[in-house]
């Protein structure tokens, strides 16, 4: 009897130990080893490729011409948006009408003008004193003015300083809603936003390389601008260059107009004693001798000098703006296009690199040496003015210009430029953030081992959400808050991509983890094992005990 006993105590005492083991043991085992992993959406980040990117463009009709008949006017419109909803393209574009007759106050600005410059620039005036005194700027907001034919002899179209486009109006209704359609398009630069876009399935490179596409710079929350000054020989002139002034002077403004879309840290240097090797042709000129160089001889200009711009020492993206004084015995140097015409500004450039300018400075014979010069600021900035907007992704100053339309001349980025360069940077930016948290959200689910902490798995989520808000507020014509709203996604998404606690445990695979907790668990397991074969032998001898009963 007392054998029974003490075997009942030892298959309970068993039991317990066992139970315990599993019951407790392995699951805290299995939950202090797993890899922690903020819940992620990955459902969501996969769906956001399906969809579509929308502009919706509000643009307002001030109609000074009373022979205009509105409404069949407003239902040819109407015809027209229709028709261009059906077009494939993407991202897709459309326009969002109203119309009203020019007001008093209106007419007696008009009026008080014939042509339509001097009309176009009181209304720029105007506007930027209204937001200067609600401190607020509007965006993506263009109007359109139909005037009556008598008004002026200017050409058909006119894009004007600020966000207002003029039409002189001598067709039928239809004609006219085809000529606002034209402008409106024109004005928005439809056909280039377009051409500009890539989707966030094929943001890793897929779509076919541009010209246009690989020479501008990449959306970027700050970027540094150099303009550096290379003077190979300083014993022979002595330059004054004062760039201080002239940033302040002819880029200043630009740069505050920028600063919603990226933050510009300017920066210069002089070079002294570097001399560039550039081949050379001598030739007779208009201007007598001087010395040229072929376009195909450009690149060569550059390599030498890479390494003293200083461009490695930011983490940020550089445009480099060089200005480069000839040596003595290469002056005037000269660069030919594929043409063998001289090229007007005697520079080039380079995709999102910058650009390159050659400054030639005549030294008068039997003067003192170093000869003193003071550079034209004017002469040097104007172009790498130009270059900068190209390097921007806006189009040559000049390339909406044609027999029926004219651009006037205005700052450096007109107001519908710059909304033509939120919207570009808007659809790039969110393409750039569906396409990272897409490609984020198929690492994570195919690799386990991954950990992902709760600041990442939240930048996720607002990465998310605000690549969704933006797409909302671009179709429902808010260009601002969409702009706003993707450059967060935009960073969001790139920070969580990048964030080093991803790689954390991504080379830890499961026969190292084997490895080092089987020595750990199976002094204990080896017991529990041996333990469970008294109950199996408890077991069959109470069942074999049952049946003899």
């Amino acid at each position: 009897m007392e054998k029974n006993i003490v075997g009942l105590n030892s298959v309970i005492t068993t039991s317990v130990f066992a139970l315990s083991f599993i019951l407790i043991g392995v699951p805290l085992w299995w939950k202090t080893t797993e890899v922690y992993r903020y819940p992620i959406p990955y459902d969501k980040c996969q769906k956001l490729l399906s969809e579509t990117v929308k502009h919706t463009i509000p643009i307002k009709l001030v109609i000074e011409d009373q022979s205009v008949q509105q409404g069949l006017l407003w239902d040819e419109l109407l015809s027209f948006s229709n028709q261009r909803h059906k077009e494939p393209l993407q991202p897709v574009i459309s326009f969002q009408w109203s119309m009203s007759t020019a007001s008093d106050e209106e007419l007696e600005i008009i009026y008080k003008f014939r042509n339509v410059s001097d009309l176009d620039f009181t209304l720029f005036l105007n506007d930027k004193n209204a937001e200067n005194r609600k401190y607020k700027k509007l965006y993506g907001q263009p109007e359109i003015v139909i005037l009556n034919e008598n008004y002026s002899s200017d050409s058909k179209f006119t894009i004007g300083r600020g966000r207002h486009a003029y039409i002189i109006n001598k067709e039928s209704f239809k004609d006219l809603a085809r000529s606002i359609n034209v402008l409106a398009r024109k004005m928005a630069q439809v056909e280039r936003l377009q051409k500009l876009y890539t989707s966030a399935s094929s943001y890793g490179g897929d779509k076919k390389p541009d010209k246009d596409r690989m020479r501008y710079l990449r959306s970027s929350q700050k970027f540094d601008m150099t303009f550096s000054l290379i003077v190979p020989e300083p014993q022979v002139l002595e330059t004054y260059w004062n760039i201080e002034e002239a940033v302040n002077a002819y880029l200043k403004d630009v740069l505050e107009d920028l600063e919603l879309i990226s933050t510009v840290n300017v920066k210069s240097q002089i070079l002294y004693m570097t001399s560039l090797p550039i081949p050379t042709q001598s030739s007779i000129g208009v201007n007598g001798k001087e010395f040229i160089v072929q376009l195909d001889n450009l690149p060569s200009l550059i390599n030498p000098i890479e390494a003293k711009l200083g461009s490695d020492t930011s983490i940020h993206p550089n445009l480099n703006f060089v200005l480069y004084i000839p040596t003595r015995d290469q002056t005037p140097l000269q660069i030919y296009d594929s043409k063998g015409q001289p090229l007007r500004t005697n520079s080039f450039l380079l995709p999102q690199w910058g650009g390159f300018m050659i400054y030639n400075c005549p030294i008068p014979e039997n003067v003192t040496l170093p000869h003193p010069i003071i550079l034209n600021s004017q002469a040097f900035m104007q172009v790498f003015l130009s270059q900068f907007r190209l390097l921007l992704g806006l189009s040559e100053t000049n390339a909406l210009s044609d027999d029926t339309c004219k651009v006037l001349p205005g700052p450096v980025i007109r107001k519908w430029e710059m909304d033509f360069l939120l919207r570009k940077n808007a659809q790039e930016q969110l393409s750039a953030s569906i396409s990272s948290l897409s490609s984020l959200s198929q690492l994570l689910q195919t690799i386990g081992n991954i950990v992902i902490r709760d600041d990442v798995g939240q930048k996720i989520h607002f990465a998310l959400s605000s690549a969704k808000d933006s797409l909302r507020h671009l179709a429902e014509g808010k260009l601002l808050e969409g702009f706003l709203k993707a450059q967060s996604a935009f960073i969001s998404s790139d920070e969580a991509f990048f964030d080093p606690s991803l790689l954390a445990l991504l080379y830890f695979p499961e026969d190292q983890k084997y490895a080092i907790y089987i020595p750990l668990f199976l002094p204990i397991s080896l017991p529990v094992i041996t333990s469970l074969s008294h109950l199996w032998k408890y077991w069959r001898h109470t069942k074999q005990k049952s049946k003899t009963d």
